[in-house]
Parts: C-alpha cells; structure tokens; sequence
C-alpha cells in the first residue's frame, strides 16, 4: 500500500472514513492515519470534521474521522471552506 494508491481511492469516491480506508486497504490505522495527514499537507484532502452528529457546529459527539478529497464536487460548492460536522 502507498501514498498514491490512498490518494486515487479518494479521487474515485470523493470521501471515507478512516475506518473505512484501513478496511479497504488492510493497513495499520496509524500508518494510513499518517498517509492521510500528508494528503492534508498537500491540499489533497481536508477532514470534513466528526461524522457523528447532525451539522451542530462544536458538538461533543465523537464519530469516525471523515475526510474528503479536495477534487470532490460537494467540497468545492463549500463556500468558508470551514469544516463540516455531519
């Protein structure tokens, strides 16, 4: 598993969950965790914030880390580019 093998897999489905990508890819979470971070580095993710609740901004509920490819329709139309709980 490499960096451009994530990299083309968020292309092709515009967002996952981390618990997703380490299903998919049968990797350690903290080292896809650390791929993913350099994806943000890069500006070719973003993390679109909990996943856990219903778009409360602040809110306490701890769900799955989400993260989004930046190339995503739905990311663009995001206007503050600000992170979407949700």
């Amino acid at each position: 598993m490499i960096l451009s093998d994530i990299r083309k897999y968020m292309k092709r489905h515009g967002r996952a969950s981390l618990d997703d990508l380490v299903a998919r890819f049968d990797g350690d979470k903290a080292a896809i965790e650390g791929m993913m971070e350099t994806l943000k580095a890069h500006g070719q993710v973003v993390e679109l914030g909990c996943g856990g609740c219903s778009g409360a901004k602040g809110c306490s509920v701890a769900g799955p880390i989400i993260y989004a490819c930046t190339a995503s329709e739905k990311l663009k139309n995001l206007q503050d580019g600000s992170p979407v709980c949700g």
